[in-house]
């Protein structure tokens, strides 16, 4: 004979009794998972929308910036001077004649 008793989880209550309050805190611990995964997986969705949001306002507005850059007509004013490229035909043409 074992001196030992071992605890099973696998048992069920022998009451009636037992049986009630068992199921109770079994619906109970079933509904509170249910709630917190409900919140947690709000809260997942909710980070998810609010990244999408911010790169989709961020987007929008480089383009807006690049609508605009591309659609201003204002002039350039800048200064310029020519430069000859010594290897093209025309300049080995003038330095040949002279």
């Amino acid at each position: 004979m074992s001196q030992y008793r071992y605890f099973s989880m696998n048992s069920q209550p022998r009451s009636f009794f037992g049986q009630i309050i068992a199921f109770v805190v079994g619906l109970a611990v079933l509904a509170v998972s249910f709630v917190l995964g409900a919140f947690i997986l709000a809260t997942i969705f909710g980070f998810i929308m609010v990244v999408g949001l911010i790169v989709t306002v961020r987007l929008w507005w480089l383009k807006r910036e690049a609508v605009d850059a591309y659609r201003d007509d204002s002039v350039l004013d800048a200064e310029f001077s020519v430069v000859e490229d010594p290897d093209s035909p025309e300049s080995i043409e003038q330095r040949s004649t002279r």
